[in-house]
């Protein structure tokens, strides 16, 4: 079985908040997305699992930590969250770990 094979059939075990958010144009080239995330206050970054890593370092699934966030953006549906890293990745939110999760994010992002 080939590579490309394999991303096929992992694609379709990809959480569903996860085949939604690929659907949309983000208007930027997405490096990955990430599922049960956590905001680090310390580092000022995102552990969460990764699916679609655009630059193949990663199995699906597996957990991350990016490098420092930059920005952050909501997309105009309002559902997920658009993350540029100072490194220059860009990672779309797909689930939060927590509500809390979301409210430190946010808090910390907008001061």
């Amino acid at each position: 079985m080939s590579e490309s094979d394999d991303q096929v059939l992992s694609a379709s075990s990809f959480p569903s908040e996860v085949v939604e958010a690929m659907k949309l144009d983000f208007g930027c080239m997405i490096t990955g997305y990430l599922c049960d995330v956590v905001f680090d206050i310390d580092w000022i970054c995102l552990r969460g699992k990764i699916y679609a890593d655009a630059k193949c370092r990663f199995d699906y699934g597996q957990l991350v930590r990016t490098s420092m966030i930059r920005a952050a953006e909501e997309h105009s549906c309002g559902s997920f969250l658009l993350v540029r890293t100072y490194s220059g990745s860009r990672y779309v939110i797909c689930s939060w770990h927590s509500d809390e999760e979301v409210q430190a994010c946010a808090t910390h992002l907008h001061e």
